[in-house]
């Protein structure tokens, strides 16, 4: 377990609150493929697939048959552990959502599950992911709710629970001036940094502006239609579901 990814997935078997959020965003992800995906998919594309331990958790579920799957992520060492697991139909290729590149193949199903908040360009992602699902396929976000009161729960959470959960993020009073916008509501994502090619906490992620982006570039062209949004308990979590209606 050399990166801090990959023993993320330890998560999921702790019994403390992070433990019981990755577990209900994981039955959350598992029932909404279920309202809004057939039981028989051609082909799946998940992108940000770390290790594929999401991946293996579907199909061992058995309520979909996968004709293709394919795992994307950026990291070498992640993609090595996934095949390691031997997924039945599945493969595992390099991908940077940060830039965007031709899509050589269109998926009927494609995925992205609590990645976009790490990514630094996330218009470059969105198009990323778009681009390559085929026209009437579905898509599916799960990214978290870093906003509010969850947002305030989380912060003093990981704070308790783990050390120097947040690096360096706060700085000249930063924290205060977070906790009052959680407070009061406010958009987050102006506390990250510009320019970055990724990021590590969550801190800063507004799923609000993700959803505004998706609104006026795809949403309003109908080029996306919009079946669900969705929280997991407490709001911890956000699930998006979109039809592809146009090229």
């Amino acid at each position: 377990m050399a990166t801090e990814t990959y023993v993320h997935e330890v998560t999921y078997q702790q019994h403390d609150l992070a433990g019981w959020v990755h577990r209900n965003r994981l039955d959350a992800i598992a029932g909404a493929l279920a309202r809004h995906v057939g039981p028989v998919v051609g082909s799946w594309a998940d992108f940000g697939c770390s290790n594929g331990f999401i991946i293996e958790q579907i199909v061992a579920q058995k309520r979909h048959a996968f004709g293709r799957i394919v795992g994307f992520d950026h990291v070498p060492e992640l993609l090595d552990h996934a095949r390691a697991k031997q997924i039945r139909e599945a493969e595992f290729q390099s991908f940077d959502l940060n830039r965007v590149q031709p899509a050589a193949e269109q998926f009927d199903l494609v995925t992205s599950f609590e990645t976009l908040e790490h990514v630094g360009d996330i218009h470059n992602a969105m198009a990323n992911i778009v681009g390559r699902v085929r026209v009437g396929g579905r898509i599916l976000f799960a990214v978290p709710n870093e906003t509010g009161l969850p947002g305030l729960t989380k912060l003093v959470g990981r704070a308790c629970l783990r050390r120097k959960p947040y690096d360096d993020f706060f700085v000249d009073g930063g924290r205060a001036r977070y906790i009052v916008s959680l407070l009061l509501g406010r958009r987050m994502d102006g506390f990250r940094p510009r320019g970055m090619s990724g990021y590590g906490p969550h801190l800063g992620f507004d799923y609000r502006t993700m959803e505004d982006h998706i609104q006026e570039q795809y949403l309003k062209p109908g080029v996306l239609r919009r079946l669900a949004r969705e929280f997991t308990p407490l709001g911890m979590n956000v699930l998006l579901a979109y039809e592809k209606r146009a090229g």
